[in-house]
């Protein structure tokens, strides 16, 4: 009943949801970073065995669509979301990307916050994962905080696990800012030749030099003989889901059971044996059809 009368409210309400900030499935009230901590409270007492997730979206049209997406997650994964809102439209034919630079600003912040409570609150870290998750243009914002902000003091495992999902940056030297995050020991980057939405994505940009390159997410020359090595980061494990997967962007919503095992794993839920065929080449993994 609670769910329902929020999701009411967003119909009626989702053009005050257009500026950065940090959002719950719990309420609509919009977070700063120094939030994360009462926010972790409330998960700590009323969802003590749920792991938490930190959240970039993608573009996106509206505000409900994205809570949407968390209350997803948080039903199909063992996890209670905190999402980094970003003003993330313009129109069909413009990429906001400017404006999920300007998130960076608020990634930093948060953190920054999640990092000084898990070396002074480890009481709220206890017994669960704290997982990352960038999905399509909420990479650039990772990207851009990579490049422009200072994440040395980050404790080396804040992250157990970090998952950057149909990834809508440049493939082109993704390696040089890549190998910078030092803040996981676990950084998988889920890639899809068949993702459609990236490939129109690299057609709106073409005019734009910085941007006129394959993207990250499409994997496109990852398993290409002779430039793997020379293209990615070796600190990262790429996954590719192209012989399974033949549509899709959202794929951690995938309506495919393999598919979402993938995530389950990557969010570290289980320990057993990676049950999904596959191959593998130096940090490349081709997810196999049964």
């Amino acid at each position: 009943m609670k769910n329902f009368l929020i999701l009411l409210c967003l119909l009626f309400s989702s053009a005050i949801f257009a500026e950065t900030a940090l959002y719950t499935t719990d309420t609509l009230k919009p977070k700063t970073a120094s939030d994360i901590k009462s926010a972790l409270e409330n998960f700590t007492k009323n969802y003590p065995d749920k792991n938490i997730l930190f959240y970039v979206h993608g573009r996106s049209k509206t505000f409900d669509s994205e809570y949407e997406s968390s209350m997803e997650m948080e039903k199909e994964y063992n996890v209670k979301v905190i999402m980094l809102r970003w003003n993330s439209w313009l129109s069909p034919i413009q990429r906001p990307v400017n404006n999920a630079k300007k998130a960076s600003q608020l990634l930093s912040d948060s953190l920054e916050e999640l990092n000084n409570l898990k070396m002074n609150r480890p009481e709220l870290f206890a017994n669960r994962k704290l997982l990352f998750l960038s999905h399509s243009m909420g990479n650039i914002t990772l990207k851009n905080y990579i490049e422009n902000f200072d994440s040395s003091n980050l404790e080396r495992n804040l992250f157990d696990s970090m998952v950057l999902s149909g990834a809508d940056v440049p493939f082109r030297e993704h390696d040089k800012w890549l190998t910078r995050v030092e803040f996981t020991s676990k950084l998988s980057v889920v890639v899809n030749h068949n993702d459609i939405i990236l490939k129109a994505s690299t057609m709106l940009d073409f005019p734009d030099l910085n941007f006129r390159d394959d993207r990250l997410g499409l994997g496109f020359g990852l398993d290409r003989d002779g430039v793997f090595s020379r293209h990615s980061a070796a600190n990262a494990t790429y996954i590719d889901l192209t012989k399974v997967n033949k549509t899709g962007h959202r794929h951690f919503l995938s309506k495919r059971s393999d598919v979402r095992y993938l995530y389950h794993y990557l969010f570290l839920e289980t320990t057993e044996a990676f049950k999904l065929p596959f191959k593998k080449k130096d940090n490349l993994i081709t997810i196999l059809k049964d």
